[in-house]
């Protein structure tokens, strides 16, 4: 059963319970895998430019971090909230439910967004780079 409430769709408990299993199912290896390879790979990019201290150094650098932060974001809340989910039933779901949703939802926005900084800067970095790595 779908709600909706001031341009907001709202689910059910046992809908948003079946969507959040499924979403974790498809995403938590792939992005187990994903998230510190890109991470471990921007950190060879920034230790290989240290030296230079140049445009190329400093923008790798903040997408490296942008890149650490969406990673604490993911294990620091977003994975414990996750695990909770997993055991939810509809005969189990917590009443503040809706809450820790809405908390989820916040975090995981705010996750995207320093994401996407961090896949813009590392971009930007790459397409403008105008001396070589050492």
């Amino acid at each position: 059963m779908v709600f909706t409430q001031q341009n907001h769709v709202w689910v059910s408990p046992g809908i948003f319970i079946t969507i959040g299993k499924e979403i974790i199912r498809n995403v938590a290896l792939p992005m187990s895998i994903i998230m510190p390879a890109s991470i471990i790979g921007l950190l060879v990019l920034v230790t290989r430019s240290w030296r230079t201290k140049s445009v190329y150094f400093y923008c790798m650098l903040l997408a490296f971090i942008l890149f650490v932060i969406a990673l604490v974001i993911t294990v620091g809340i977003e994975v414990p909230i996750d695990n909770k989910i997993k055991t939810w039933t509809v005969a189990s779901i917590p009443s503040d439910w809706q809450n820790i949703r809405d908390k989820w939802e916040v975090y995981h926005t705010f996750r995207t967004f320093v994401s996407l900084a961090g896949v813009a800067f590392f971009i930007t970095t790459i397409m403008n780079r105008k001396q070589p790595v050492n």
